[in-house]
């Protein structure tokens, strides 16, 4: 049903109310309950009958101006609506009684009473009325901005880290002569890890141990292609393993210390995962070796990455600013990723 034609219905409703009340009222006052139902319903009827047309045919081409010039258009002719059906039927109702009711001195005092109250009546009833669209306004515009923030999230999570792929595209096609059994292997954990991200391509937070899970997966991959050159020590809280937790964040993030401890050492070394709680946070750290430089000195890291980029983003986005989010080197000489969420938003989820 058009918006106009359900705001007529409702002010039909209203009018009846007002012809009720207003007719009870007059009839009290005069005792001729018949005649003064008559003019309480006639006058409200009518207003009803002008204020459906400005719904119908005025409003709607108003909608777009701004609130203020629309007031002041819509005020005026709803006063203009009140007076209309006021004067109209009380015009026929003179010329078919043969009294003139304009002149009486108790009609205008009840005329007056009537439209007052009317006008406080009418006035409610559409501050109300737009109050509420106010507030629908507000949470359709509130709902299409989550609808982009959700769509902006699933496109980030979408971007695989293109070198990955290649990277072990490239050492199966290695190992399919040298150690076809490894290949294999390496081709399954491959599919395997694409399965999952498949099926989270929709889901924002999954439990920790489904995040784990494709971490895990990842790992197998870089343990086969670098072999003894890796190590991995894992610390998890069980208790956490059925929480809410971003998707798609602990692969890349594994794959940048891979990429920076691991694959540009000459040596190896080992990539270190901790995921605990503190206090009401879910705390995260990832740390990995770094080979240092001649000078002995750390060498410089790129924070700014596309993978650590993308999931700023994306933390952004689910998180604002209720987040903690530090990268760095620690006292011993690891570089560090600490993460740090709240629990409680991540419960709620």
């Amino acid at each position: 049903m058009h918006k106009g034609h359900k705001q007529a219905l409702t002010w039909l409703g209203i009018s009846t109310l007002l012809g009720v009340g207003f007719g009870l009222f007059f009839g009290y006052q005069n005792k001729h309950y018949l005649g003064s139902f008559i003019i309480a319903f006639s006058i409200s009827y009518t207003i009803w009958f002008f204020m459906s047309l400005l719904h119908i045919f005025l409003i709607p081409r108003i909608e777009h101006l701004p609130r203020g010039r629309k007031l002041c258009l819509e005020i005026p002719c709803f006063l203009i609506a009140d007076l209309l059906g006021f004067l109209i039927p009380m015009s026929i109702f003179s010329k078919v009684y043969g009294f003139s009711f304009f002149a009486s001195t108790v009609f205008w005092t009840n005329m007056g009473i009537f439209l007052v109250i009317a006008l406080i009546f009418f006035g409610l009833i559409y501050s109300f009325m737009f109050y509420r669209e106010l507030k629908e306004k507000e949470a359709t515009e509130e709902k299409f901005k989550a609808l982009a923030a959700e769509a902006k999230l699933k496109a980030l999570k979408a971007q695989i880290n293109p070198h990955f792929l290649f990277n072990s595209l490239n050492s199966i096609n290695a190992l399919v002569t040298q150690n076809p059994r490894l290949a294999r292997k390496m081709i399954a954990r491959l599919s395997e890890l694409l399965r999952m991200s498949l099926e989270n391509r929709d889901k924002l937070l999954v439990p920790l141990k489904e995040e784990l899970d494709v971490a895990h997966t990842y790992l197998g991959i870089e343990r086969i292609r670098f072999s003894d050159k890796m190590n991995y020590h894992e610390e998890v809280d069980p208790e956490l393993l059925g929480t809410p937790f971003p998707a798609m964040v602990l692969q890349p993030l594994l794959e940048n210390a891979v990429k920076h401890g691991i694959a540009n050492s000459r040596r190896g070394g080992t990539i270190q995962l901790i995921l605990k709680r503190r206090g009401d946070q879910f705390w995260c750290k990832i740390s990995n070796e770094v080979e240092k430089i001649n000078t002995g000195q750390n060498p410089t890291l790129s924070v700014n990455g596309t993978g650590l980029t993308n999931i700023r983003q994306r933390l952004n986005l689910l998180y604002g600013k209720n987040y903690y989010w530090q990268t760095g080197y620690s006292p011993s000489g690891k570089f560090e990723v600490i993460l740090s969420l709240p629990l409680e938003s991540n419960e709620q989820d």
